[in-house]
């Protein structure tokens, strides 16, 4: 049986006035693990309702035990694609009652843990990474405007940092269009024991190279010093952003038994 040591931890940065993000680290019963982090979108109190209500739609889910179901993995995608479905819905009723559908939303990166196996949703440019072997490998892809154009084909990779819709999203919970349909990305990857999960904002994958960001999460001592030093550096960076880092360790259950 596979076991996980999880630090989460979010931080206003040093611009903001209010921390928009939202996470969530739970363990469940029969030794699953959930994870979440979003990050609401446009500022003030919109943004910030947005991502606190799509983390409390997972959260409900999971106290209610239906995630349990996601142990046969066949099921583990259609359940994290209810729940977001949910999310969604939810965040664009509270955006209509408060006349804020143009502004109220947020990004989404939520990670199920059945003993190795993870699944994914993903919404928006948080991301999800994974460490395995010292090598760094970033498992979700941002679902921006310039990155669907290098999909494309009509844009480059090395235009991407210049672009001017690098950071605009084609993908986020409470908004969509009729040339963005909502289409949450799903993914699936097996963990093991040394391997470490990085979910994160923005507000530290804009700011910290990926080699550094491998670096700080690789040569950490465990999960909590490994998300100190990633604030940290986002923090030295500018810290224009809110910052919140999840850092997980996989290891066997008897690994954490005294000897």
């Amino acid at each position: 049986m596979q076991t996980y040591i999880t630090t989460a931890r979010t931080d206003i940065g040093r611009v903001r006035s209010n921390n928009e993000d939202a996470l969530l680290a739970l363990n469940l019963p029969d030794g699953q693990h959930l994870w979440l982090v979003a990050d609401g979108v446009a500022g003030r109190d919109a943004g910030e309702l947005a991502s606190a209500t799509s983390a409390a739609v997972f959260q409900r889910l999971a106290e209610s035990g239906k995630l349990a179901a996601a142990r046969d993995a066949d099921l583990a995608t259609p359940l994290l694609a209810m729940a977001v479905q949910k999310a969604h819905v939810e965040v664009s009723r509270l955006a209509v009652e408060s006349q804020q559908q143009l502004s109220m939303s947020c990004t989404l990166t939520a990670a199920l843990a059945t003993d190795a196996r993870i699944d994914m949703v993903h919404v928006g440019d948080s991301r999800l990474y994974h460490l395995h072997a010292g090598e760094l490998t970033q498992v979700t892809e941002d679902q921006t405007v310039a990155r669907q154009l290098i999909k494309d084909g009509r844009l480059r990779e090395d235009q991407l940092a210049e672009h001017p819709d690098r950071n605009t999203l084609s993908q986020s919970i409470g908004l969509e269009s009729t040339e963005h349909p909502f289409t949450p990305a799903h993914y699936r990857i097996e963990v093991g024991p040394g391997d470490r999960l990085l979910l994160c904002s923005d507000g530290l994958s804009d700011l910290v190279p990926a080699p550094d960001i491998a670096r700080l999460l690789r040569d950490a001592a465990d999960p909590e010093a490994a998300v100190e030093q990633l604030i940290a550096a986002a923090l030295q960076a500018g810290g224009r952003d809110n910052i919140t880092v999840i850092v997980v360790q996989a290891c066997r259950e008897a690994a954490l038994i005294p000897p």
